[in-house]
């Protein structure tokens, strides 16, 4: 089991990577986020919201890290949890991995934080 300090949120609004959490980290996951994306997984966010911030964003952490999401900073974690505990209809939040045509996103819908690659689009 990973020290305390080890799962401890990065302070100072900084963009400083933030350590991954371990297998013991328990969130409640549903299969499938849609016909696009059957294999990935949903996060309830009527659990999360339940949660104080800090476990909040270890859950997310860790969920997102069962999905290959690596590279992760405290803004994207500060972001995610915004469409969990001050949803304002906001649109995805863009994080790290996808490809050099899709991007991964997580996004709020039907009451669950979901990932999706979202297609690139070329500025040229």
């Amino acid at each position: 089991m990973p020290e305390p300090s080890a799962l401890a949120e990065s302070g100072g609004g900084t963009d400083r990577p933030v350590p991954t959490a371990g297998p013991e980290s328990t969130v409640d996951i549903e299969s499938g986020s849609g016909p696009d994306d059957s294999d990935r997984l949903a996060l309830s966010i009527e659990i999360l919201t339940t949660a104080p911030a800090p476990l909040r964003r270890r859950a997310v952490r860790a969920w997102l890290a069962e999905q290959g999401v690596s590279g992760l900073m405290n803004a994207h974690l500060q972001a995610i949890d915004e469409l969990v505990s001050n949803w304002r209809g906001q649109g995805p939040v863009a994080i790290g991995g996808g490809s050099r045509a899709h991007r991964l996103v997580v996004l709020r819908e039907h009451g669950t934080l979901t990932v999706r690659a979202q297609p690139r689009f070329d500025a040229t």
